[in-house]
């Protein structure tokens, strides 16, 4: 039922667009001069400038945007330090995901505990304190009730779900705004193929216009994915196939990691674009493929559109940051530790 009340969360009409009118708003805000300014990531101001993390700003504006877009903002008043925990979750979560062993995975645990010791308060309250939830997290609080699970047991269902939905959209947002600092040529074509999806307010967008029609961006977003992207394909052999000049016998589990092929220049040849299929196909075809690329089109539009910025002339800063791959990774990939980009950020209008 999970994955059902995930599809008509995203798939359906009313329910998604009552999402992206919760999510995108988050970033929009958090991209005003004044609070960047204010912003934990900020390193440094001056007058006219504004230097901060890149990595630090998209943990917690999307990490953040994405919970409320959720659960509403009492989840965070009941814990103000949640989104702390939640972003050493994100750090750590593959110790869970491999099932280490307790002494190898403190740092994990305890932000597991915290994250799943606020779900529990926070269904523990009256539901009129959380009447602004979302569909789905209305709908799983009940279908869990009616199961009998525990408290205990539905937040620890609805942390997976939540970190589904963060993981890869910050990562993402990262890599891509990482990659067009690195490279002026290529801000110079997004810019001029997303300038008439900025609104002439200048702070909102055209969502419309930039997912549609937009192909060097859809382009490059695809690109982020395939070069950034660890995660695996698991099926089970239905009945005898030959898979490679092998016959798995029925009942065999396949494991397929991606990241191989997405670097495999026999898989990308000319012959590449018939079977492209970016977020999977059938049914496990990605339900929040729409919601990410909103997501992260809205924060590389009005970035780029409505300020100048740069590296920080910081010597060390000039490289650009390498894949942790020494990490083993579930979806996108992070950076390795210690390699952020710190950016300039000058206002056009000053």
């Amino acid at each position: 039922m999970t994955f059902e009340y995930h599809r008509q969360q995203l798939l359906t009409a009313a329910n998604a667009e009552n999402l992206v009118q919760r999510m995108i708003p988050g970033p929009e805000k958090n991209l005003s001069w004044n609070i960047l300014r204010k912003h934990p990531a900020c390193i440094r101001t001056s007058r006219d400038s504004i230097t901060l993390s890149l990595w630090e700003w998209c943990n917690e504006v999307i990490i953040k945007s994405s919970a409320t877009a959720y659960y509403g903002s009492k989840i965070f008043e009941i814990n103000p330090n949640l989104l702390q925990a939640m972003i050493s979750w994100e750090a750590t979560n593959r110790k869970f995901m491999y099932k280490l062993p307790d002494f190898m995975a403190r740092d994990m645990i305890d932000a597991r505990g915290e994250f799943i010791d606020t779900l529990c308060k926070y269904f523990e309250t009256p539901k009129k304190d959380w009447s602004n939830a979302l569909y789905f997290v209305k709908a799983m609080e009940e279908e869990m009730r009616a199961a009998g699970l525990s408290d205990r047991e539905t937040a620890g269902i609805h942390l997976l779900h939540l970190s589904a939905i963060t993981a890869n959209v910050y990562m993402a947002t990262f890599w891509a705004i990482a990659q067009i600092v690195h490279r002026p040529d290529l801000l110079g074509q997004i810019l001029a193929e997303i300038g008439p999806g900025i609104r002439t307010d200048g702070e909102t967008v055209d969502l419309k216009y930039l997912t549609e029609d937009c192909p060097r961006l859809e382009a490059f977003f695809y690109e982020v994915l395939r070069i950034n992207s660890a995660g695996a394909l698991a099926r089970e052999v239905m009945a005898p196939t030959l898979f490679s000049g092998k016959v798995p016998a029925k009942g065999t589990k396949l494991m397929i990691p991606y990241r191989q092929l997405h670097l495999d220049g026999q898989a990308w040849g000319p012959s590449a674009l018939k079977n492209f299929r970016p977020f999977g196909g059938g049914h496990t075809l990605y339900s929040g493929r729409f919601i990410a690329k909103k997501s992260v089109y809205t924060i590389v539009a009005l970035l780029f559109s409505r300020y100048d910025v740069t590296l920080d002339t910081d010597a060390a800063n000039q490289k650009s940051p390498r894949i942790d791959d020494a990490t083993a990774g579930i979806g996108t990939m992070a950076p390795i530790p210690g390699e952020d980009v710190k950016l300039v950020i000058k206002s056009m209008k000053i």
